[in-house]
């Protein structure tokens, strides 16, 4: 589902229009700026867990919320590079970023996630939505990888897996395009064998949500 953003507008005759162009890494920095602002994000952030899981946009969101600078790329495990389905190289990867009470912990993901409770958040990226508001994410890990876990450890206590996503990646159905195929069932793949994941329930901000809460 889209993240609920309520505007006040004014009357019709007073509404001006305009068209913006925005590029991809230029729409992940108003979304990360945007998910970083978020009341629930600073308060998790402040005074309880949260999880930046590793993307590209949350590459972003980590700099707008802490200062820190990473590497996009290096804050990445799945990717599409030169056309292919694939992963980081691990020498080049930044480990995954997990606060409590805004102080940086090391620890696995799955210990980490299972003491998650009221108040606590989870960031994540997705590789496509769709206009009912649905994400989807790719996962070449047999069991999940990390969509799993959160579906498994966080959206099941019904606590808030807010998920950034640009539309470029908008597809005309989420449920429609994972339908009828796995990781198992594909005879070929250019890469990584992967299935696309729906993630139904969690908080999507596109540029649209976006431009919407910080306005």
């Amino acid at each position: 589902m889209f993240y609920p953003v309520e505007i006040d507008m004014p009357e019709p005759s007073k509404v001006k229009q305009a068209v913006v162009v925005l590029n991809p890494a230029e729409s992940k920095r108003l979304l990360a700026k945007t998910v970083a602002g978020l009341p629930e994000v600073q308060d998790a952030y402040k005074n309880g867990r949260l999880s930046v899981s590793t993307c590209s946009t949350s590459a972003f969101v980590i700099e707008e919320l802490t200062g820190e600078k990473l590497v996009p790329h290096c804050y990445c495990i799945g990717m599409v590079a030169d056309g292919m389905l694939t992963t980081s190289v691990k020498e080049d990867r930044e480990a995954v970023r997990f606060y409590v009470k805004g102080e940086r912990v090391t620890m696995d993901a799955l210990p980490f996630y299972d003491t998650f409770d009221t108040g606590d958040v989870v960031v994540k990226g997705a590789n496509a939505v769709d206009p009912l508001g649905d994400a989807g994410v790719l996962a070449s890990n047999s069991q999940g990888g990390t969509v799993g876990a959160l579906i498994s450890f966080v959206m099941v206590r019904g606590l808030p897996v807010i998920m950034p996503i640009g539309l470029e990646k908008l597809i005309p159905s989420v449920s429609e395009a994972c339908a009828g195929w796995g990781q198992r069932t594909l005879l070929k793949s250019m890469g990584e064998k992967v299935w696309l994941v729906p993630v139904i329930g969690s908080l999507v901000i596109t540029e649209i949500q976006a431009l919407g809460i910080l306005a």
